[in-house]
């Protein structure tokens, strides 16, 4: 989840609004599109209630394009 997902405001009191989780996906064509990613900012906020055995959420801190 990004920083942006859980920071609150300056006084602690009420939590920043968050963005959307999308994501780039790409097929063995290398056609890419963007679209929703899962999981949800809900769901992760439930605190892994929807996990199944072997499933974990990895809170990934940044992000970046290779080659």
């Amino acid at each position: 989840m990004s920083p942006s997902a859980t920071t609150s405001t300056a006084n602690g009191t009420a939590p920043a609004a968050s963005k959307a989780n999308i994501g780039v996906f790409t097929n063995p064509e290398h056609k890419l599109w963007i679209s929703e990613a899962e999981p949800s900012l809900e769901t992760v906020q439930k605190g892994g209630a929807d996990l199944r055995p072997g499933e974990v959420t990895v809170a990934i801190r940044s992000t970046g394009i290779c080659g």
